[in-house]
C-alpha cells in the first residue's frame, strides 16, 4: 500500500489505433487519447519480451544482458503504445496503485515490464491487470471450505521494514471476522526454526 493515489489506466483497442486514458479511480470524468498503433511491430516487441524472459526463467534470473535488452524493448514499447501527453503524465506520478483496464485484444502485451526511462512500471507502481472482455462469465457457485484456511503472515522479518509489518497488520485486520480463515503472522526476529515449524 502507498498511501498514494489509485489510478485506473484504461487501454482499448480498435482496428488502427489504440486509446488510453488515465484517471483516478472512481472519477466520474475520463478523458481519453489516441494513437494509431502498428499492431504487427507491438506484437513482434512483445514476444521478444516473452522470449526474454522465458530464456532468464531457464537460465535462472535474468541472464547477462537480459535485463538491459528488456529495458529497450520496453522502452520502444512504452513509446510505440502511450501518447505524449499521457506518457508525461505517467513520468510525473508518485508510487501509486495503478491499475490496468485492459481490452481482451490487449492480453498479449507485458505492460508490466513497459519502461518509463525512470522504471519498469512493476517495480514504480503497485500494478494490476483487470481485462474487459465479451465472453460471458461463467459464474460458479461459491463454497466455503469445511475447515477453515490457515494462512501464515510473514512480514518484516528483520525489524527494518515498517511499511511490510504495517501492511501486515492490514491483513490481519482484514481477516480477523472471517471464518474461512485461521491466521497466523509474524513480525521480527523470524528464525528459519520457526518458518519450518510453521
Amino acid at each position: 500500500m502507498t498511501g498514494g493515489p489509485s489510478l485506473v489506466l484504461d487501454i482499448s483497442r480498435s482496428q488502427g489505433h489504440l486509446t488510453a486514458g488515465l484517471s483516478e479511480t472512481g472519477a466520474t470524468v475520463q478523458s481519453y487519447e489516441t494513437v494509431p498503433a502498428d499492431w504487427d511491430e507491438i506484437s513482434a516487441i512483445s514476444s521478444c519480451m516473452l522470449g526474454l524472459l522465458e530464456k532468464s526463467g531457464e537460465l535462472g534470473g535474468l541472464a547477462a544482458g537480459a535485463g538491459a535488452d528488456l529495458r529497450k524493448h520496453g522502452r520502444l514499447l512504452y513509446e510505440k503504445i502511450f501518447p505524449a501527453d499521457l506518457k508525461r503524465r505517467i513520468s510525473a506520478l508518485p508510487s501509486a496503485d495503478l491499475t490496468l483496464l485492459i481490452d481482451e485484444q490487449l492480453v498479449f502485451i507485458p505492460w508490466e515490464l513497459l519502461f518509463d526511462g525512470q522504471d519498469l512500471l512493476c517495480l514504480r507502481f503497485n500494478l494490476g491487470r483487470c481485462v474487459k472482455t465479451r465472453q460471458p462469465l461463467q459464474r460458479s457457485a461459491s463454497k466455503l471450505p469445511d475447515t477453515a484456511w490457515r494462512m501464515l503472515v510473514i512480514a518484516d522479518p528483520r525489524g527494518d521494514l515498517p511499511s511490510a509489518a504495517r501492511e501486515a497488520a492490514r491483513i490481519r485486520q482484514e481477516l480477523a471476522s472471517s471464518p474461512a480463515v485461521t491466521l497466523t503472522s509474524k513480525t521480527k526476529n523470524v528464525l528459519k526454526k520457526y518458518l519450518s515449524r510453521n
